[in-house]
This record gives structure tokens, C-alpha cells and sequence, in this order.
């Protein structure tokens, strides 16, 4: 028995990786901002470069590639797990920082993982559109 996909699940699965991705490029540029203020403008170039490689790999995993999505699974997992394992407990904006990085990156390896909608979504991408059949055919 195979299960069918719904447009309704497509566009739901849509609507969560598009949450989690701008959630992940938020996060990126937020920290970005906190490293170039506290260590100068000459830091700069190196995350640019980094955030436009972030960019890029997320358009790829929207457009439905499954390499881009097992290398967001590996990449943000990693850094997810991490983040929880090196959080300092004595430092209360380190901790809240490192804190939503980890959820945001977890977040994201959660719903490339588990969400059906999201990998109906991501099929769909790499398939095409839902082909319409009438119920009664």
C-alpha cells in the first residue's frame, strides 16, 4: 500500500522548511553581526564567504536535492549536539546564544529528518508537480 501525497502535505512541508531555513540564515547573519562587532571589521570577509555558501546550500536543499539535505542533516546535527555539549552554564549570554544556535540547527536536522511534509515537499521538488486525479476516475 502506498501512501499518497496531498498538496495540502506539500504545501504545509513548504511552509516548515521555508520557516527552518530562514530561521538558519537569521542565525548566521545574527552571529555574524556579534563576531564582527567584537572582533572588527577585518574579520569580516571570512563569514561573508560563509554565509553566502550557507545561502547557497540552502537554495540547493529547497530546490530538492537529497545531497544537500544529508549534508544539512550531518552538518547541522554536528554543530546542533555540539553547541549542547560546549554551552557554558556560567555564562548567561553564552549560554542563551550557543542555546538557539542549537535549537535552530537541531530544528532543522528534526524536520529534514523526521517531517514527512518536508520530504514530500523535497520529492516534489525534484519530481515535479502532484499530478491532479479525480476521485471518482
Amino acid at each position: 500500500m502506498t501512501e499518497e501525497i496531498s498538496i495540502a502535505d506539500v504545501a504545509w512541508g513548504r511552509k516548515l522548511l521555508v520557516n527552518s531555513i530562514v530561521k538558519v540564515l537569521l542565525m548566521s547573519a545574527l552571529v555574524i553581526y556579534f563576531y564582527v562587532s567584537l572582533h572588527g571589521l577585518e574579520t569580516l570577509p571570512p563569514r561573508i564567504v560563509r554565509f553566502v555558501l550557507t545561502l547557497l546550500l540552502m537554495i540547493w536543499l529547497y530546490r530538492g536535492s537529497s545531497v544537500a539535505k544529508w549534508l544539512c542533516i550531518v552538518l547541522y546535527g554536528i554543530a546542533g549536539i555540539m553547541m549542547l555539549v560546549m554551552m557554558p552554564l556560567d555564562n548567561l549570554w553564552a549560554c542563551l546564544i550557543l542555546g538557539s544556535m542549537s535549537f535552530v540547527f537541531l530544528e532543522m536536522t528534526y524536520r529534514l529528518l523526521c517531517s514527512r511534509d518536508v520530504n514530500d515537499f523535497l520529492l516534489c521538488q525534484r519530481t515535479g508537480p502532484i499530478p491532479h486525479y479525480d476521485e471518482f476516475e
